[in-house]
């Protein structure tokens, strides 16, 4: 395409579309160019003879809030990513508790049903350590669900 029409203008063209407060649209642009030099011309027009000289603006400089936001956010992503691989851990380190701890169900009642067809009775101490460790394995399911819970809910 020939922009013949907006060479002479290109300084002033590119100074209006300078990223900034003072930055101007293509419209404007237009207008500006009309009532200054009396050149007609369209948004279209002046958008392809930006992208004809390659400086249609591309992507502005962030500010300072701008990057402290996105800091926080790729701070908060790798912090979903680390939950999220512990929740995993966590799972699987709660099921293999609570299969210890069906293991230890069954031993039990196994147990019981012994002692009730032996009328027997089982030493106090085997009784003992079998209840210790179900009540050792509970406490160490609940807390790790609450961990599981605790870090879901972040």
């Amino acid at each position: 395409m020939a922009f013949e029409s907006l060479d002479p203008y290109r300084a002033e063209i590119l100074k209006l579309r300078t990223p900034g407060p003072d930055q101007r649209s293509f419209s404007q642009i237009a207008n500006y160019l009309y009532d200054q030099f009396r050149l007609r011309t369209t948004p279209g027009t002046l958008s392809r003879y930006m992208k004809h000289l390659n400086a249609s603006g591309g992507l502005r400089e962030t500010t300072q809030p701008e990057n402290a936001g996105i800091d926080t956010l790729i701070l908060f992503a790798e912090l979903l990513v680390e939950i999220k691989g512990r929740g995993d851990e966590q799972r699987a380190a709660i099921e293999a508790q609570a299969s210890e701890l069906r293991l230890l169900a069954e031993t039990i009642a196994e147990l019981q049903k012994t002692q009730v067809a032996s009328k027997g009775t089982i030493p106090p101490e085997l009784v003992r350590g079998i209840w210790l460790r179900a009540f050792a394995l509970s406490g160490a399911l609940v807390l790790a669900t609450a961990g599981l819970v605790l870090a879901l809910s972040l």
